[in-house]
């Protein structure tokens, strides 16, 4: 058990550091699925603003910084209690 804390550990700070993330890295960082990642990003999810990317081609691309920017802004929605 103490090796999964420690492996998941080294990941998460291995994200942190990256400043370009792809989708399942992103999706990881977030802890959320690659399709509702997805769904952010095409607003497809209600009241919430769509989610800032990068595309390259068919990839998307995302920013550790506009990720923690997007998860500011839905908690600070949450404890106002816009949502």
């Amino acid at each position: 058990m103490e090796a999964v804390v420690i492996k998941r550990r080294a990941e998460l700070s291995r994200l942190e550091a990256n400043e370009n993330m792809t989708r399942a890295e992103a999706a990881r960082y977030l802890r959320i699925s690659q399709a509702h990642l997805s769904n952010l990003v095409r607003g497809k999810v209600a009241g919430v603003a769509p989610l800032r990317c990068r595309w390259a081609g068919r990839r998307m691309l995302f920013k550790r910084r506009w990720l923690d920017e997007f998860m500011e802004a839905a908690h600070a929605e949450a404890v106002n209690g816009s949502i």
